[in-house]
């Protein structure tokens, strides 16, 4: 039995708050505020440390959906399933005596 009907605006603010854009944006706002205004840090320190971490994040997290975005081309345009049958060709024909 759910807590609450799928109708209701709790639910649209839940599902809009889990979703993958929005949950590690909310986390790192908290985390501005639990972390960086509740120990002390003013605005710029903390707009430095930003920039220092979230960089290099954000790149792996480009790479990483690049990927994906390759995965889905290559499935979508038939190339994954030349790959993925078998080959004739068996492995021990490939080894050096």
């Amino acid at each position: 039995m759910p807590f609450f009907s799928n109708e209701s605006i709790l639910n649209d603010w839940i599902t809009f708050l889990g979703k993958p854009i929005i949950a590690p944006l909310v986390s790192v706002v908290v985390s501005f505020f639990t972390l960086g205004y509740a120990r002390g840090f003013n605005i710029e320190e903390l707009n430095q440390f930003m920039s220092a971490c979230l960089a290099p994040t954000a790149s792996i997290i480009l790479i990483i959906g690049a990927g994906g975005v390759f995965k889905n081309v290559l499935i979508t345009s038939g190339v994954g399933g030349i790959y993925c049958k078998p080959h004739p060709l068996k492995f021990h024909q490939f080894r050096i005596l």
